[in-house]
């Protein structure tokens, strides 16, 4: 190597720096025992860095997992669900009785035009009321003649038992709104204990009623 200053003189070997023959030998095998050392070290810290990392991912999900454990066993070890029957018109419950997840009840009334039977099947969820079934015999206003849409459920439009069966596959509903009929309409609710509430025997006829679930 050359000192561009120094018109081509050779600059000396750095101080220290020893010559050839064992001196070189031992400078070569002291400075193979550093590199590998420093390899090493340089494995070690990258393992622990890994290693690490691996570690706080882990204790990242660890959370979100406890979370949706924690929520399952919450929802598991809640206490029981009322159906209430709520009067919009004089804002108070009218009616509300003890139910457990998955339970079925059926809404009946009479057909204002038709006035021929129309029943709808719910069941209970922890989320609101869900949609089971529509089932009349006579088509009317307000009932559907094939297969709908409904948010992000199609209907099953089925023809039995002389009469017209429409599966909604459990389409939820956080409450489930309607205006309670005159007599002749005679909305009714009926249970698997046999229980039979009639809505008229609750709220005045034309009222605004919902049907909700609520905790308790």
């Amino acid at each position: 190597m050359t000192d561009s200053a120094g018109g081509g003189r050779r600059l000396g070997r750095p101080a220290g720096l020893p010559h050839g023959g064992a001196g070189t030998r031992r400078h070569r095998a002291i400075v193979g025992a550093v590199t590998g050392a420093a390899a090493v070290l340089a494995a070690w810290i990258f393992a622990a860095t890994i290693s690490g990392g691996a570690a706080a991912m882990s204790a990242a999900a660890a959370p979100a997992s406890g979370s949706a454990t924690s929520a399952s066993a919450s929802a598991a070890g809640s206490g029981g669900l009322r159906l209430e029957i709520w009067d919009a018109g004089a804002a108070r419950i009218a009616h509300t009785r003890q139910v457990t997840s998955g339970e079925r009840f059926t809404l009946r009334h009479v057909h204002s035009v038709t006035h021929r039977p129309v029943k709808e099947t719910f069941s209970v969820t922890a989320d609101g009321i869900a949609m089971e079934e529509l089932w009349f015999d006579t088509f009317g206003a307000n009932l559907p003649a094939g297969p709908e849409r409904i948010g992000d459920v199609t209907t099953t439009f089925l023809v039995e038992d002389g009469g017209y069966r429409v599966l909604h596959h459990g389409r939820l509903m956080p409450t489930v709104p309607l205006l309670a009929g005159r007599p002749h309409v005679n909305h009714e609710l009926f249970f698997a204990d046999g229980v039979r509430l009639r809505l008229l025997d609750l709220v005045a006829p034309s009222t605004s009623v919902e049907l909700r679930v609520a905790a308790g």
